[in-house]
């Protein structure tokens, strides 16, 4: 395999943990968007974890034990969580109908504000638990191998790009 090949499929690899990251956390109706612009099924976000785990064994080589350590790693976080995500759509919900159906109490949003927020900072506390973990069962090779590509993954952010084929394909230019 030639180097823009093994970059390329490293990118996508690494690109996939963002995503996998931020959809992740969605509660059921929120976050991750499939094309149309409707919601993803958990049946679907499953597919996608699934995914992204083995584009990561693909791009860092990773052993069947290490697939399977991530693996239990993210069921883990995924049965923490659960419970806050189902919190998070709650107030979300009570927020959302304090604005339409006329009773709008400002001490009452800001509470509901407030408690949201602290959900979301543990939930972003456990993820960063999570690949503090994962990084933990890499071996030093595949660490540096990380480190190399955060950079990338940083700028095709930066940019924008959607298509993560096309934008690894600019910056491989």
């Amino acid at each position: 395999m030639n180097a823009k090949k093994i970059l390329s499929i490293a990118m996508i690899g690494l690109l996939s943990v963002s995503v996998l990251a931020i959809s992740s956390f969605a509660a059921p109706g929120q976050g991750a968007k499939m094309a149309g612009g409707t919601a993803m099924t958990e049946e679907q976000r499953e597919e996608r974890r699934d995914l992204h785990l083995e584009r990561m064994a693909a791009v860092l080589d990773l052993t069947e034990e290490q697939k399977t350590q991530i693996e239990a790693l993210r069921n883990q976080k995924w049965e923490n969580t659960a419970a806050q995500q189902d919190k998070m759509a709650e107030l979300r919900e009570e927020l959302r109908e304090m604005g339409f159906n006329g009773s709008y109490d400002e001490t009452r949003a800001r509470a509901l504000a407030n408690e949201l927020a602290a959900i979301k900072a543990d939930m972003m506390v456990e993820n960063i638990r999570l690949r503090s973990e994962i990084h933990s069962l890499l071996t030093p090779e595949q660490q540096e191998l990380v480190e190399k590509l955060r950079p990338m993954k940083q700028n095709c952010k930066e940019q924008g790009c959607k298509n993560k084929e096309r934008c690894l394909d600019m910056m491989m230019d």
